[in-house]
Parts: C-alpha cells; sequence; structure tokens
C-alpha cells in the first residue's frame, strides 16, 4: 500500500513537471504582475497654442499674428496612475522622427518648433510611463498649419464692408457677406436686414473692433462695440441703441463670411 501510494505521489509530480513544460515560455509569471497597475497613459490636458486638443479638428490652421514669438508651442500634463512619465517625444512629420519634449516631474511638458508658413505638419504626441506603456499615440494626431495672412486686417476689412451695406441699404452686398453655411437660418437674417430698411431711414452706425480671436479651424470671433441712430419712417424720430456684439468669420473663397 506504501508504495503504491509512492508511485501516486511521483506519478503527480511527473504530471505536474509535464504540465509546467507545456507552458509557453512568454507567459507572465505572478511576480512581473505584483505592482503593475492597469491605469492608462493619458493627457489630463494637451494644447497647440491656444487650442485644446479635445476642442480641435484634425486640421489646424494657427495664425502668424497671433504668434507673437513666432512659434508653435505644444504643451500639457501626462498622467499613469501611480507610475511616473518617463518621457514625452513629439513627431512632426508622421512618426518619421522624434523629438523630446521638455518634462518636469508632475508630467507637464512642453516642445516649441519654428514653424514653415504654409507647411503641413503632421504632429503626434507620444508620452511613455517608466515601465514602457505608452498614450494612443494615433488619438493624438493633428495637421498643423500656419498661415500668414493678417486676420485681423482681414476681420477689420470685412465688418466696414458688411456696416457700409447695411447703411446703404445694400441687401444683396450684406447677403454677400453672409456665408451660405450660417449658424441662424439665412433668409431669416436676409428679412430682418429688409425690415429694417422700411421702417428706418437715415441708417448711421459707428463700431469699433475690441477685440479678435480665432479657432483650430481657422475662423475668426470678433467682438465690436456699436453706436446705431436711426430715423423711424411712421414719425420722424431718431432712436439710438449701443452695446456690444459678437461675429463668428468663417475662411471662404479667399474672404471671411459671417
Amino acid at each position: 500500500m506504501v508504495s503504491q501510494n509512492r508511485m501516486q505521489k511521483q506519478m503527480a509530480i511527473l504530471m505536474a513537471a509535464m504540465l509546467l513544460m507545456m507552458i509557453p515560455t512568454n507567459a507572465e509569471a505572478f511576480w512581473w504582475l505584483f505592482g503593475r497597475t492597469q491605469d492608462e497613459v493619458h493627457f489630463s490636458y494637451l494644447y497647440i497654442n491656444n487650442t485644446p486638443y479635445d476642442e480641435s479638428q484634425e486640421s489646424i490652421t494657427l495664425y502668424k499674428d497671433f504668434m507673437p514669438d513666432g512659434l508653435v508651442h505644444i504643451r500639457g500634463r501626462a498622467l499613469a496612475g501611480r507610475r511616473k512619465i518617463g518621457s514625452v517625444m513629439v513627431s512632426l512629420d508622421g512618426k518619421e522622427t522624434w523629438q523630446e519634449a521638455m518634462l518636469s516631474d508632475n508630467g507637464a511638458f512642453e516642445f516649441s518648433f519654428k514653424p514653415e508658413i504654409g507647411h503641413p505638419y503632421q504632429v503626434y504626441v507620444e508620452a511613455m510611463e517608466t515601465a514602457g506603456r505608452t498614450n494612443d499615440v494615433d488619438e493624438t494626431f493633428r495637421i498643423v498649419t500656419v498661415s500668414e495672412s493678417d486676420i485681423r486686417s482681414r476681420v477689420v476689412d470685412t465688418l466696414n464692408r458688411l456696416f457700409d451695406a447695411y447703411t446703404s441699404r445694400n441687401t444683396r452686398g450684406f447677403m454677400e457677406l453672409v456665408s451660405p453655411y450660417f449658424t441662424g437660418d439665412r433668409l431669416l437674417l436676409e428679412q430682418a436686414v429688409n425690415k429694417d430698411f422700411r421702417f428706418f431711414d437715415d441708417i448711421q452706425v459707428r463700431h469699433s473692433l475690441e477685440s479678435v480671436s480665432t479657432d483650430s479651424e481657422g475662423r475668426a470671433f470678433a467682438l465690436v462695440s456699436y453706436t446705431r441712430s436711426v430715423v423711424a419712417s411712421a414719425d420722424g424720430k431718431t432712436y439710438r441703441d449701443n452695446g456690444l456684439t459678437g461675429f463668428s468669420f468663417n475662411p471662404e473663397d479667399g474672404e471671411l463670411k459671417i
């Protein structure tokens, strides 16, 4: 009986040894898994100049006159749970080559470069933690192009043409500056302008551009102060109003349109 029990134990040991031999050599041992975190490498924030990545389209247009130092700045902060970010690399040519960003201990980083006007840069950002895991690099892909267009001057010119058309009661000239993709109802806008022309005479508007900003799609946003005076056709009285209003302009066919 003792001999049979010994043989059973020996067989069990032999079977266990054979099972161990059948385990693939690339299997991860438990000691390797110990202490590993499943937290993904990600960015708490990521900007190209003043454009947040999560609010941008795949193609980003920057304007030279909004770049005081003439540089494109990519900055953000990479996180990986309890692990430390070891490096952040940036590619400007579609992953062909990589350059190292300046990295702080807390994962904040910055990378700057002087762009060639009109050149489309294929940007990727890779953050790697100390165990070798990275973010989803493909999610960071953006095509960045810098335009030398003086966007502020273009906004001023478009506003002047717009108000000139309005004060001269030129509906066609006014609507030519309104995009086919106007956010509101283009027909209702035209009807409102024509209504002003029917009920008011001697329309006068003074306006001043207070500020201009742009977004990643090359659109321009203008804040305008104005003072308007009109003479009512019904009673001949003069009415005045003033305030601040905002305009959003799309670049279309070489022009800016509302």
